[in-house]
């Protein structure tokens, strides 16, 4: 048994989308910054970003990635964060 506690995305020019474990609790994957302006788009990053997952331990884990407005949103790598479970 595994836990899958939190992922890392590999963002290349992305600029929006949101990622999460239910249609529900979407995260976004860029985060907003109040000071910039308000009538300019975000500017696309290259990072890696990290979300944890709020799931609990069932077999089967789903995410769901959303690009909600026409924005630049491309991920190169998911690279999933786990611990082994021993139940006794």
């Amino acid at each position: 048994m595994k836990n899958i506690y939190k992922l890392g995305l590999q963002l290349s020019f992305s600029a929006g989308g949101k990622v999460g474990d239910s249609m529900y609790y979407l995260q976004n994957v860029q985060d907003f910054n109040p000071e910039g302006l308000l009538d300019v788009p975000p500017l696309p990053i290259d990072t890696l970003k990290e979300i944890t997952y709020s799931g609990d331990y069932d077999k089967e884990k789903h995410y769901f990635v959303v690009q909600d407005s026409p924005l630049p949103f491309h991920i190169t790598a998911i690279i999933p964060h786990y611990k082994h479970v021993s139940r006794t």
